[in-house]
């Protein structure tokens, strides 16, 4: 009998102690909601960070046109198109030489397989054009075959405006023609005798990769503003939240530092699960299973102080039914 006079003393000091009933439940439902909204917070928070890596902008070489992309693949056939979004600006600028030097070679080829002059060069019927396989091809870069595969023709291509270029290569393989870009027509009038002016402009050819490079340039620049910021965007507001509650005196520089702790290590989870899921080609299933993340681990985390609270109840209800037996009070037997 003490022993459950013992315990109703407890439990009614701890209901003294806290208010009214109708006050505790106030404080507990606001308690609720702000948990609420914090976790909902958090969870948008965490699908923006991760989504400052999923969205942000790429180079794409798909938006190239064949003949660009073509271009840089002939001549730098062992690097991936794709990497070029790794290259800083200056790297960068070692490319253009290279690519439009291809770049003249597929035009020219492509215009004489659609039938057009290059100059004053034609394609007989069953001609067509195609270039030398290996990039590093000594002597010619374009071949005339007829229609049995057999070559009628060699020519050697040079994308430069200085005729100083043409002269080494027709000195080094006089029985090789040369096409040469439009800038080079104005020349020495006898070497021209030996050259094609293929009335495509270097300058032109030049635009169109360093176009081509600036478009790589400006997603690399927008991606690393987005890297740069968006991930770091949940920890700023959380740690702005939990300032702006000790500011106003709503909780204690522990508390605050405890909770934006806690809050910070299940935003870090979320979009961890969320990056895992991106890695996978999960795109932007990533965002959503960010925040759903985010809003599992706070539920799954009531979830489980519920049932401590539930443990605890079920302790002390067998507390006072053994209390009850010591004292005696048993119940009664059943007819």
């Amino acid at each position: 009998m003490d022993q459950i006079r013992r315990l109703a003393r407890h439990y009614s000091s701890q209901a003294s102690d806290r208010g009214p009933v109708r006050e505790q439940i106030r404080e507990l439902y606001t308690k609720y909601l702000q948990s609420r909204e914090t976790t909902l917070l958090d969870a948008v928070a965490a699908a923006a960070g991760i989504s400052g890596v999923v969205l942000s902008p790429r180079f794409d070489p798909s938006d190239l046109s064949p003949q660009m992309r073509e271009a840089f693949e002939l001549a730098y056939p062992s690097i991936p198109i794709e990497s070029l979004a790794d290259y800083s600006p200056e790297q960068l600028g070692g490319f253009i030489h290279g690519w439009k030097g291809k770049l003249f070679e597929v035009i020219v080829r492509d215009r004489l397989n659609d039938g057009k002059w290059v100059g004053e060069l034609h394609l007989k019927p069953g001609q067509y054009a195609e270039l030398a396989k290996d990039p590093s091809q000594p002597g010619w870069d374009l071949a005339i075959l007829d229609e049995n595969g057999a070559a009628a023709d060699q020519l050697q291509l040079k994308a430069t405006s200085s005729l100083q270029y043409a002269r080494e290569a027709l000195e080094r393989y006089p029985h090789i023609h040369v096409i040469t870009a439009q800038e080079a027509a104005g020349g020495d009038p006898q070497l021209l005798e030996r050259l094609t002016n293929s009335g495509i402009s270097e300058e032109e050819l030049e635009g169109q990769v360093e176009s081509a490079l600036s478009s790589v340039t400006d997603h690399s620049a927008a991606q690393g503003w987005l890297d740069d910021v968006f991930p770091f965007l949940p920890f700023v507001i959380i740690a702005g939240t939990e300032g702006m509650c000790l500011f106003l005196g709503k909780t204690s520089l522990e508390k605050a530092a405890r909770r934006g702790a806690g809050r910070a290590l299940k935003a870090s989870a979320s979009m961890g699960v969320g990056y895992l899921v991106y890695t996978l080609d999960g795109g932007l299933i990533s965002i959503p299973a960010t925040m759903i993340t985010r809003l599992s681990i706070d539920r799954f985390r009531n979830l489980r102080r519920a049932g401590q609270d539930m443990t605890a109840r079920l302790e002390t209800l067998r507390a006072i039914g053994a209390a009850r037996n010591a004292a005696g009070y048993l119940p009664s037997p059943t007819a």
